[in-house]
């Protein structure tokens, strides 16, 4: 994991939850830079909410950890720059940025999912950069470029912010990939074999996916990458419901074929993680597991 330096980007906040730390109150707005190490042990997540050093990882691109709490809620931030460099220009486009309108979907479609059976993170607060770091500044000096100029990939100010969310697990199913086989089984077979772990949390996604469709909406970003891993789901910006249709219409199109991409979103999951923990099933097994749990809980057709 990287340690990430964060830099006040002197933000204003936008919304917050009502319960939330005092500690994640006094963060504000920030803008993250790569410290030259890396934590030598992944698995310790007894971290305090610290304000001037975070941890990132290369396959979450914009996002970082903040931090736990007494209660060991995880808090995560969403908007904080790309944590492979710091500072932002133009050909950059989007790179790092979260756009308020994403950030305020972030939130609502999270609260609406809330309400129903599907696991999903809690949002605690969004803030709007009022600058943002130039890239090539140095970090420890540097220079800003006004956020309220920062256009969004179709030219309209893009408001940059950052979204602030908990979770009850701290690591998503992609961080596995990046553990040891030890580690690995520290975080998920303490008190449970490997083959009814990857059966229980295959069911788990089948389920809050089939959950979803019922409910008349999909979801395009389905992968380990936006899954913990006790089945938590997370990264709404291209999630759509009927109350929430998405600003790229071409997403609210088609429906059947956006849940089928989710759909074979699920199958590679399920693959790509009965692959890396080398679990002993037949293919077949799976695919029943999925289509069995999938039509279940939406009385939709499982298409594959």
């Amino acid at each position: 994991m990287l340690k990430l330096k964060t830099i006040g980007t002197y933000g204003k906040t936008y919304w917050i939850a009502d319960e939330t730390p005092k500690e994640i109150r006094a963060f504000g707005s920030f803008w993250v830079s790569p410290i030259d190490g890396f934590v030598s042990n992944p698995i310790n997540d007894n971290c305090e909410i610290l304000g001037d050093v975070v941890e990132g990882a290369s396959i979450h691109g914009r996002s970082c950890y903040l931090g736990m709490d007494v209660e060991k809620n995880y808090y995560f931030a969403k908007g904080c720059g790309w944590n492979h460099a710091f500072g932002w220009k133009p050909s950059f486009g989007s790179l790092g940025i979260l756009p308020l309108w994403a950030g305020e979907r972030e939130r609502d479609i999270s609260l609406v999912l809330r309400e129903t059976p599907i696991n999903v993170v809690t949002p605690i607060a969004i803030v709007l950069h009022k600058k943002i770091p130039q890239f090539g500044s140095n970090p420890n000096n540097s220079e800003f470029i006004v956020a309220d100029s920062i256009p969004d990939l179709d030219g309209s100010p893009a408001n940059p912010c950052l979204f602030i969310y908990s979770s009850k697990s701290r690591w998503r199913l992609a961080d596995l990939f990046y553990f040891s086989e030890q580690e690995r089984h520290e975080i998920l077979f303490k008190d449970i074999t490997p083959i009814d772990w990857f059966v229980k949390i295959i069911r788990s996604v089948s389920v809050s996916t089939g959950t979803l469709h019922k409910l008349g909406g999909y979801d395009y970003s389905l992968s380990t990458h936006n899954i913990f891993i006790d089945g938590t789901r997370l990264d709404f910006e291209y999630l759509v419901l009927n109350t929430h249709p998405h600003p790229n219409k071409v997403l609210n199109q088609d429906a059947d074929t956006w849940r089928q991409k989710e759909l074979y979103g699920l199958k590679t999951l399920a693959w790509e993680l009965a692959e890396l923990l080398r679990i002993n099933i037949a293919v077949k097994d799976i695919d029943d597991i999925l289509k069995v749990e999938y039509e279940t809980a939406s009385d939709l057709v499982y298409p594959f």
